[in-house]
């Protein structure tokens, strides 16, 4: 399981969702518990729409979850 693994969703993402409240908030656990225990990488697949080589052209960011280094220098 890797704990430095981030999940955040996108503004509005869930505007569509047709469930309750509970629903939702148990979809997002899941989706947050595949990523940490690799699962979520395991099983994905490539959309066949998507052209690997057009990837530069799609915006993508990686956010370094890495917890800071807590120890000071005197």
């Amino acid at each position: 399981m890797n704990e430095n693994i981030k999940v955040e969703f996108a503004p509005g993402c869930f505007n569509d969702f047709e469930g309750t409240q509970e629903e939702l908030d148990a979809l997002v656990a899941q989706i947050k518990t595949m990523a940490l225990t690799g699962q979520l990488l395991e099983s994905s697949t490539l959309d066949p729409t998507i052209d690997p080589d057009d990837f530069e052209e799609l915006e993508y960011r990686i956010v370094d979850v890495t917890p800071p280094n807590k120890s000071k220098l005197h």
